[in-house]
């Protein structure tokens, strides 16, 4: 009891996950209030960029970080020696607000749009904006504004021959900038290793690889936990104690390695184990019910919608598909996720 056991954090992420699901789908919002709401909804990410003044204004305006906190990776960033020239910093602040500043375009003109001479403007700055938002060096990142494309591209009905020489025209280039891309800065290539024949620095590439290596690793020694919690998870908790004794013994290289602490955590890095544990089947059961739910909703407004909902609709289906798509083959924890799911 009381500080023996920590994990209280997850419960409080979820409860206000629900409470913004309620908050929500209370409020019918009217059609000519649309587009404000989508604009307000998708750039609220932007502020994640505020964390990036930390190292200069935080000890002039301090209450501002209360409200919008620097988290490690950002923090790292901005504070790493660079000087060696061999360090992959990781910004997530930045990256994570031109991401979705790429989703805000997408959401607002659709590909066939922005395919237009109407719209050449837009598609250039989403073109950078896709580039941005791999600045902090996140795989993740680049496979969901992908995979995020690649339905919409399939719900506005664009593999037709028209605009399939438009995407290999796209690809042709790619091609040709592959030969580049050891020139772009060491946490886009990181991004970019994730796909095949991109060829990155050799440093980069092992760091890459190494991280996947331990969350392989990690679910491979998670894997035969699941029946112990088949029917009754083990909850959120954490014992503190034996939490901070390993910290300590990592510390003086006397402990086990970077994963075992996320394991003790809970923080798997990976979907369907961050429900099954914690949960059991009875949250796995939930869970897939929420997610074939939302689907049926999402598809239902998106083929029913008023005509200028039509692309805002095929966005969120989109987007939704393809944070699915990652929770369960690349990368989620359900805690964290269920923010960005029910919203």
């Amino acid at each position: 009891g009381g500080g023996d056991t920590m994990g209280g954090q997850s419960y409080i992420y979820m409860i206000a996950a629900v409470l913004g699901f309620m908050a929500m789908t209370s409020y019918r919002i009217p059609i000519d209030k649309a587009s404000l709401f989508t604009k307000v909804f998708l750039l609220g990410f932007l502020t994640n960029a505020i964390s990036n003044l930390a190292p200069w204004i935080a000890s002039r305006v301090p209450l501002l970080f209360y409200v919008f906190p620097a988290d490690m990776n950002t923090y790292g960033a901005l504070t790493a020696d660079t000087s060696g020239g061999n360090v992959t910093t990781r910004n997530y602040g930045l990256s994570i607000s031109l991401c979705w500043g790429f989703f805000y375009l997408l959401a607002r003109y659709g590909i066939k749009n922005l395919l237009t001479s109407k719209y050449y403007k837009q598609l250039i700055l989403v073109v950078i904006l896709f580039v941005g938002g791999t600045i902090g060096g996140f795989r993740s990142f680049l496979l969901m504004m992908l995979m995020t494309g690649f339905f919409l591209f399939w719900f506005e009905r664009l593999f037709r021959p028209r605009y399939i020489v438009v995407l290999l025209g796209a690809l042709a280039v790619l091609l040709l900038l592959m030969p580049f891309a050891k020139s772009l800065p060491r946490p886009i290539q990181r991004a970019f290793s994730v796909l095949p024949m991109v060829e990155v620095d050799p440093s980069i590439k092992r760091e890459a690889e190494g991280s996947s290596e331990w969350r392989v690793q990690m679910w491979k020694t998670m894997l035969p936990e699941i029946p112990k919690y088949f029917w009754l998870g083990k909850g959120l908790g954490i014992n503190a104690a034996e939490y901070w004794s390993e910290v300590n013994l990592q510390e003086q290289n006397k402990g086990g390695d970077e994963a075992t602490t996320f394991m003790m955590a809970g923080d798997y890095h990976n979907g369907p184990l961050s429900v099954i544990i914690p949960f059991g089947i009875w949250g796995v059961i939930g869970w897939f019910w929420f997610l074939i739910a939302s689907i049926r909703v999402l598809y239902a407004n998106f083929i029913n919608s008023d005509p200028t909902l039509k692309t805002i609709n095929c966005f969120l289906l989109a987007h939704f598909l393809a944070r699915t798509v990652l929770f369960f083959f690349v990368f989620g924890g359900f805690y964290s996720d269920l923010a960005f799911f029910v919203g």
